[in-house]
């Protein structure tokens, strides 16, 4: 009598980072590391003296390694005991991979993977990326935590995507921090040192649009409708003026001044950084006629996913901009002198206001 004995062997690589859930299904499934055995009887014709008759090696599509081979009766009572002591040693691999893997899921550990970083879209996505991402790529290689750079089409579906949690860490205008901060939980991290943000309304310089009544009945053209210093605190001024006058959205900032640089519309709300990055060429087509008082500048803020040691980390990252000429060298392009630790009080001035509007809507 010889017995047929059937060793198959399963083994799938996880990444020590896969989601606790996920990999509960892997184990239900197939296993991080599975050894299935199999012995059964079945009859062998013929050969009666060699201890193995045959073997046989093969490999699935699914990458498993399959070895049968055939033993003689002696043999069956040993291969037992070591089919009993191996299930046993089964057991111990599945416990040690779970909790060692269950042990690197940890809130400590959550942030291996690249954090979103969100601009808003207050220029075109080609001059975000190609303004931000140097800096983003300096924090990340003095922190060890990877910055992904990202934006949107326009505002409103920015704003869209803010609110729902897509961005871990981002720039946004003092009246998103406010709304974001209190309805969703964000964490100011840093602001630009220094700097309060002012709001303008620029017309055409060989215009004759030299002050705010001189706008009465006239078609504005305004970022997004929550857009703070370029849109909703120059409306406020105007309305405060009982100027009345018509509201167009043509989503980003650089949108504004390049309409009122061909004539398409005599005015528009913007901010002073944005406007003094503008090409000499339109710039040197534009007058400013009006400008507010200043505000809590644009926040730099995480989502409440985003652990104090991460914080603590990007904080130190964007703090160190200002130790070097070299570094330095990455805010000219966003007009900036540097970073400062931002406490969310300090947007109380935004929040007195007490403007009520949804974001995302256009």
């Amino acid at each position: 009598m010889y017995y047929r004995f059937s060793l198959k062997v399963c083994i799938i690589l996880t990444n020590s980072r896969i989601h606790l859930l996920k990999l509960l299904g892997c184990l239900i499934q197939a296993s991080t590391a599975a050894i299935e055995f199999r012995c059964d009887t079945e009859r062998k014709k013929g050969d009666q003296k060699s201890s193995f008759a045959k073997r046989l090696v093969s490999f699935n599509h699914l990458g498993q390694l399959s070895l049968s081979f055939f033993m003689c009766e002696p043999m069956k009572k040993k291969i037992n005991k070591l089919l009993t002591r191996l299930t046993q040693l089964v057991v111990v691999i599945y416990i040690t991979c779970f909790v060692g893997l269950a042990n690197a899921y940890t809130p400590e550990n959550t942030q291996a993977k690249p954090l979103v970083f969100g601009i808003v879209p207050q220029q075109s996505a080609a001059k975000l990326a190609r303004h931000w991402v140097p800096l983003l790529k300096f924090i990340s290689d003095s922190t060890g935590v990877e910055l992904k750079f990202a934006t949107a089409p326009d505002i409103p579906t920015f704003e869209k995507r803010l609110a729902a949690g897509e961005y871990d860490i981002a720039y946004m205008n003092p009246y998103h921090y406010a709304v974001v901060s209190d309805k969703n939980g964000f964490k100011a991290l840093v602001h630009e040192v220094g700097k309060k943000i002012k709001g303008i309304i620029v017309a055409k310089k060989n215009s004759k649009i030299e002050k705010l009544e001189d706008l009465s009945m006239q078609t504005i053209a305004f970022p997004a409708p929550a857009s703070f210093a370029a849109t909703l605190i120059p409306k406020a001024s105007l309305s405060q003026k009982n100027i009345s006058f018509q509201s167009k959205y043509v989503n980003s900032h650089d949108a504004v001044y390049r309409n009122i640089a061909t004539g398409r519309f005599v005015a528009g709300g913007g901010i002073i950084r944005t406007f003094n990055a503008l090409p000499e060429r339109f710039r040197d087509q534009l007058k400013i006629i009006w400008t507010s008082e200043g505000y809590t500048p644009h926040a730099i803020a995480t989502h409440p996913k985003v652990n104090d040691e991460t914080r603590q980390k990007l904080l130190s990252g964007f703090l160190a901009v200002t130790n070097s000429d070299s570094s330095m060298q990455l805010l000219k392009p966003l007009r900036m002198k540097g970073f400062t630790q931002a406490n969310d009080q300090e947007w109380n001035d935004v929040r007195s206001l007490d403007i009520n509007l949804l974001l995302g809507h256009n």
